[in-house]
């Protein structure tokens, strides 16, 4: 399975050699123009500074950790939710699954950008557990979506991330709603902006299964 990560991707660029060091960046040239080192001689500097200072080792003890207890947690909850029973008390314990949910969302989200595990494997399986059994969410719909985002972040048209109904991210959208209720809402999505924030793990979970349902191709159905 071939998937598009920036968030743990590391390149390593050829060393600029000798002519680097003999001048500036900011030296002129023979020419007259500024030179520069090889494209990406800095971020290979930089790579090399964060891994010799460890910041990219993987951390097996603490994921290890968070998985286990994520489900004894979870379990915990539960049992919680069946001892309380019919009660107002239900709401704090909504509260304390939103939570939960989130937190195990965001380790399903770390294993699907390899930082968990060196094997593919084991990160796919990671997050393809924890997204459909846990959290109830198509982890081949968000990784097709996921990888569309991070191929182009923040480009009207190709990243879905942005392509929102009741909340425009540029201007262009804001003024192509044809309706009359949703221009409404856009001019005034500031006000209820944090509000239907609440509905998105609705949206979430609403996208994946039309996904699913749907003839599109999709890994794993």
């Amino acid at each position: 399975m071939t998937t598009f990560l920036t968030a743990t991707t590391t390149r390593e660029d050829p060393d600029p050699g000798p002519l680097a060091t003999r001048r500036s960046p900011n030296e002129p040239s023979r020419s007259g123009a500024p030179t520069r080192d090889k494209a990406g001689s800095s971020f290979t500097a930089l790579t090399r500074s964060i891994h010799e200072m460890g910041l990219m080792r993987r951390r097996y003890g603490y994921y290890w950790a968070k998985l286990i207890g994520a489900v004894l947690v979870l379990a915990a909850w539960v049992v919680g939710f069946i001892l309380i029973g019919d009660s107002w008390w239900q709401l704090a314990n909504a509260g304390v699954l939103a939570v939960l949910m989130t937190q195990i969302s965001f380790l399903g989200h770390d294993a699907a950008h390899r930082q968990i595990f060196k094997s593919g494997r084991w990160n796919d399986w990671v997050s393809l557990i924890i997204a459909n059994l846990l959290v109830g969410m198509s982890y081949g719909w968000w990784q097709s979506k996921h990888n569309r985002h991070h191929a182009n972040p923040n480009k009207e048209g190709a990243d879905p991330d942005i392509a929102l109904a009741a909340i425009a991210m540029t201007p262009a959208r804001a003024t192509r709603h044809r309706s009359r209720l949703m221009r409404w809402l856009v001019a005034h999505q500031g006000w209820y902006f944090f509000a239907i924030l609440l509905l998105e793990g609705l949206s979430l979970h609403t996208d994946g299964i039309r996904r699913v349902i749907s003839r599109h191709k999709i890994q794993r159905r």
